[in-house]
């Protein structure tokens, strides 16, 4: 679990009271109802530590707001440590590495470790206070009885008035002295403007301003002037602070968009910590977390980098990272929303167990939802979950998987919201309510977005998306509205006049909730990053898992050579160095020589599964456990993105509880090769036939080009294979000198034992096999010396004398016996 995701917002004091809070009331739950970016969190965390220091803070998912998934995040929560509120951090005073690594660890330390996470669970605390927030348009089940002492729900979505929007809503006296506070320069005029077009909401009126802070505002006044809404001015914001942005920080930017979070202890997200105070985007969390605020994120999902390699290498980098930190289901979703499906699935394979456990294996294989079905294919853990999904859907009803939809277009993922979509058309009764209009208005919304040139008209049309999506699907029935015992049946009041801006009473929470997504102007014509838009896809196009991250995220690069299955050549050449051709196509480029190594490894072990623990203990001994892991993870999805660029087929996969190649590749190593080369050599040689024994050893030693990986010569794992196979060599070098000695080839013979002494200058053997061949020759001097040459050797080497029978064969050389 993302550790971000429990911990308190720092509390501020800059703004005024906006939520009256009563005494402490032991076994409630209490709605804070408001629409996204009018609750300051700052203040309103001020305000709960004052009066509980044991404050907790969660954000669940959608598939966590149940009972138990609730309860597992609040047992994972360390309670808030109090204190008093502390002064805003000074522009620019973002953690560096080595402290931000050091306040990950010591969060980490604070949760739940993974042996005692059942008893945890089990024994979550029930007494104190609790923040539930959870995902912008989601709420919990009525029903369900808190899992804390006291719990307030923070229930949100995006634009509309809603319940709450006129009381929370800010003036410009509260703004200026806001912006008094922080040293922001921006004149009255424009700080009328910014609570006009922002409607008041104080939150986000709070991140322009800190964003104007020690800044030159020209550039982001003209943004504020120049926008018609709220979308149109965050939209905007956006495109001119990133102007210019180096590819690192932009992708690091992204990704954490995605991922909602960011963390100096989290190396791949550190370029977008570069001047966190000064960005509107992000809110400063306890334990040196960063949440990017909802309204921002929603654009800055919008900013193109398909097909990026560099961006590719940090998202592989930042998921193992996050599968380190035991972060599955956030690193699961970061893939599938990015669009990179082959590593998301490869990572759902891997640690299905995990992700399924604790009763939410349906979570997970709704999260396969558009993940095309050929890479589905490849991993039979996965094939066999979509099939049940699959069932599971068809007993659903319609109103199930549109929230899926909804899920799926919060999250900007819109090949799984089509698909998802068809699915409900497909399974509403015949004549039944199809599509609710806000959803069929933010599908067609984001089919725009997807060939949408501008970033800045696409992060306006996203925003729009997120909007329409955050209704729900269905308003609460009279029966829901009841309250139960532990339901205080009204939501907490305002510290304000309880009317809407013309002067009517504020709506119900019913009634807020389908108050549709107004239809907002498109501001005039501006301009922003233009990239290749993709073809546009109807929604029949999703079926078979249309791929979302056309408008942000990173495709599949295609495959070369077939499918898993259809018997795609992989050939290694570990003799002499690693040379690795998948499908035909040779692999040129390496992104680091661990992943190399790691493959090296695997390949040597091949059909052998390889277990992880196995792999950290070779490569990174004597490293802490969650350490070692962490750096195979981010190894191993290097290595697959230098795959991937050859071929579109899993190479390296998790199964039986290791890591090996895959099943369905046709894997030709020639250290396997040369092995069953030289046992037909053998072979041939002990049923007499000399000419096919001598063809079959010329054959299988033409296959030795070099030592065993030469170029890692101390790498210690290597040796005794090394050693192996060159024993092997030498002994099949001998015994084809031998061959050639039978056959009368003395040159040849000669030739070969040169090529022997040359590796093993005390091979007596071959001395012997030279002697024999000089003599055969009418040579007996080079014989005498060779034998001369041998006693040195064997003297200098090894301090021993020739053997006997090399002693009786120099006195055969002497006396012209025949040999």
């Amino acid at each position: 679990m993302l550790l971000g995701k429990v911990a308190v917002p720092l509390p501020e004091l800059r703004w005024p009271v906006q939520v009256a809070l009563e005494g402490p009331a032991c076994g409630a739950r209490h709605d804070i109802v408001a629409p996204e970016g009018y609750l300051v969190e700052a203040r309103l965390a001020a305000d709960l530590l004052g009066r509980d220091p044991r404050l907790r803070w969660i954000r669940p998912e959608p598939h966590e707001i149940e009972p138990a998934g609730l309860t597992r995040l609040v047992a994972a929560s360390p309670p808030s440590p109090g204190g008093p509120v502390p002064d805003p951090a000074p522009a620019g005073d973002a953690p560096d590495a080595a402290e931000a690594g050091a306040a990950l660890g010591a969060a980490r330390t604070g949760g739940v470790p993974g042996s005692e996470r059942a008893d945890a669970v089990r024994d979550a605390p029930r007494t104190g206070t609790a923040v539930i927030q959870p995902a912008v348009g989601w709420a919990l089940d009525r029903s369900a009885r808190p899992v804390v002492g006291e719990e307030l729900v923070l229930l949100s979505r995006l634009g509309g008035a809603g319940t709450g929007a006129a009381d929370l809503a800010v003036g410009v006296t509260a703004a200026m002295e806001a912006a008094g506070q922080l040293g922001c320069p921006l004149p009255g005029e424009s700080v009328a403007r910014l609570v006009e077009v922002t409607g008041g909401r104080a939150a986000v009126v709070d991140s322009v301003l800190r964003a104007l802070r020690d800044r030159d505002g020209g550039a982001l006044e003209t943004c504020l002037w120049r926008a018609a809404d709220l979308n149109g001015l965050i939209a905007g914001i956006c495109t001119r602070l990133l102007h210019g942005a180096d590819a690192v920080r932009l992708h690091a930017v992204v990704l954490a968009a995605r991922l909602g979070y960011a963390h100096g202890g989290l190396p791949a997200l550190r370029p977008a910590l570069r001047d966190p105070e000064r960005e509107p985007w992000w809110q400063p969390l306890s334990g040196g977390w960063y949440r990017m605020q909802p309204l921002w994120a929603t654009a800055l999902r919008a900013i193109r980098v398909r097909g990026d390699e560099a961006f590719r290498d940090r998202l592989t980098r930042l998921v193992g990272e996050l599968e380190g930190e035991r972060a599955y289901e956030e690193a699961v979703d970061l893939c599938l929303g990015a669009g990179a499906f082959e590593i998301g699935a490869a990572l759902v394979a891997e640690t299905a167990g995990e992700l399924g456990s604790g009763g939410r294996p349906r979570a997970l294989g709704h999260r396969l939802t558009g993940v095309p079905r050929a890479v589905l294919a490849r991993y039979p853990v996965l094939a066999e979950l979509d099939r049940e999904t699959a069932r599971d859907a068809a007993g659903q009803d319609g109103g199930a998987l549109w929230n899926e939809v909804r899920a799926a277009l919060m999250n900007g993922r819109f090949g799984a919201a089509l698909a998802a979509g068809k699915r409900a058309r497909q399974l509403a009764p015949e004549g039944g309510r199809g599509a609710p209009e806000h959803l069929a208005h933010a599908l067609r919304l984001a089919r725009r977005a997807r060939w949408t040139r501008s970033t800045e008209r696409r992060m306006r049309l996203l925003l729009r998306v997120a909007e329409a999506a955050s209704l729900p699907c269905d308003p609460p029935s009279p029966a829901e509205q009841a309250a139960s015992p532990a339901w205080t049946g009204e939501t907490i009041p305002y510290a304000g006049p309880a009317v809407t801006t013309d002067g009517s009473p504020p709506a119900t929470g019913s009634e807020a909730a389908w108050a549709g997504a107004a239809a907002e102007p498109v501001a005039g014509p501006v301009t922003g990053h233009v990239a290749q838009a993709p073809p546009e896809r109807t929604e029949d196009d999703a079926g078979g898992g249309a791929g979302e991250g056309d408008s942000e995220g990173v495709g599949e690069v295609g495959g070369v050579g077939g499918g898993v299955g259809g018997g795609v050549v992989v050939r290694a050449r570990l003799l002499g160095g690693l040379r690795l051709t998948v499908g035909g196509r040779q692999v040129t480029g390496w992104s680091g020589h661990l992943g190399r190594a790691v493959l090296e490894f695997l390949l040597l072990r091949h059909p052998k599964p390889v277990r992880r623990d196995t792999l950290t203990d070779v490569f990174w001994p004597g490293v802490p456990e969650a350490s070692a892991r962490n750096r195979l993870n981010a190894v191993l999805y290097s290595l697959r993105g230098d795959l991937r660029k050859v071929t579109g087929s899993p190479v390296v996969v998790y199964e039986r509880e290791g890591y090996s190649l895959a099943a369905g590749l046709d894997v030709r190593l020639d250290t396997e090769e040369f092995m069953a080369g030289r046992a037909e050599a053998v072979r041939l040689r002990q049923t007499g036939d000399l000419q096919g024994a001598i063809g079959r050893h010329e054959a299988a030693l033409a296959l030795y080009s070099g030592e065993l990986l030469e170029d890692s010569p101390y790498v210690t794992w290597v040796m005794p294979e090394r050693e192996r196979l060159s024993a092997a060599h030498l002994d099949l070098t001998e015994s084809l000198a031998g061959l050639y000695l039978e056959a009368g080839a003395y040159a040849a013979c000669a030739d070969a034992c040169r090529r022997l002494l040359v590796r093993d200058p005390c091979r007596e053997a071959a001395h012997r096999l030279l002697m024999r061949c000089y003599a055969r020759q009418n040579q007996p001097h080079r014989a005498a010396a060779q034998y001369e040459l041998c006693r040195r050797e064997l003297d200098a080497v090894l301090g021993m004398t020739p053997d006997p029978e090399t002693d009786r064969l120099y006195e055969a050389v002497l006396r012209h016996r025949a040999i």
